[in-house]
């Protein structure tokens, strides 16, 4: 059976349910896209060919798109791979994160389009999921180092700032989850687990902004460690505000002793906070 829920949150999106398998759709899914997922477990990957946090590349009629399986990740996945406890449609992690892709492309943010979701209720209790969105032209930041590419690292800093100063907050950015375009615009990839928040918490922008600095220093070559981070947070993230006189560069500081916060002072004060 096909049709469209009548409380989905964006008129562009469609649903439909065949047996215990539920798509989440943009209206202008080439119908042979679809068809793809059409039977039970047709649109899955296997566990060995798609692994948490990797993605598989499908072409079709001329168009690419990225294919994900949601894995499990941490401690739950040593008992229960792929599977997710079901506590409604629209509280499943496709539905949230093709949602909030959605709003943050309204917005103008840097994200991949989101295409379809797939939802195969297991049982009573559980489910498994798989998402779809367009591919975008470029290379992941971490590829990017590996090559020795130049890095807008400014631009980096910059992007990531506009993403937390909306309130959203990105669950695993790393320097996979960092997509850099020929056009040299800097994208966010895999919103699995982010969330948005009507204020800006600066603890949870922190703790991202550790979890990239973290990742950078696995990198091989070691160009992240002192001026590549010192470019991405004292230009890009916390710029420093026009007439401000600049501090010397022979006092440049490894990323390690940096303080996110401490060069610049603490962010400015959020739109209708007081004083």
């Amino acid at each position: 059976m096909g049709g469209r829920f009548a409380d989905m949150e964006w008129a562009r999106w469609g649903c439909r349910q065949t047996g215990f398998r539920y798509i989440l759709f943009e209206r202008d899914t080439p119908e042979t896209l679809l068809s793809l997922w059409r039977k039970p477990l047709v649109g899955k990957s296997g566990s060995s060919a798609n692994r948490r946090g990797e993605a598989t590349y499908l072409r079709h009629e001329g168009r690419e798109y990225v294919h994900r399986h949601y894995y499990r990740g941490g401690w739950p996945a040593r008992w229960v791979v792929d599977r997710y406890f079901w506590l409604g449609l629209k509280r499943s992690r496709p539905w949230r994160e093709m949602a909030l892709l959605a709003e943050m492309r309204h917005e103008g943010l840097p994200v991949p389009p989101p295409v379809l979701a797939v939802i195969d209720r297991t049982g009573f209790w559980g489910y498994r999921a798989d998402l779809v969105t367009a591919r975008l032209d470029g290379t992941s930041l971490a590829q990017a180092i590996r090559s020795a590419q130049p890095i807008d690292w400014t631009g980096i800093g910059r992007t990531i700032r506009r993403f937390h100063d909306l309130g959203i907050e990105h669950a695993d950015l790393n320097a996979t989850n960092i997509w850099l375009t020929p056009k040299g615009e800097v994208c966010l990839l895999d919103f699995d687990r982010a969330r948005r928040r009507h204020r800006r918490s600066r603890y949870f922008s922190d703790r991202s902004l550790r979890r990239l600095r973290r990742s950078l220093e696995k990198q091989p070559g070691g160009a992240a460690e002192a001026e590549a981070w010192d470019v991405l947070i004292r230009r890009g993230y916390v710029p420093k505000p026009p007439g401000r006189p600049g501090a010397s560069g022979s006092g440049r500081r490894s990323f390690r002793q940096f303080e996110l916060h401490g060069e610049n002072g603490p962010d400015p004060p959020e739109h209708g906070s007081g004083g």
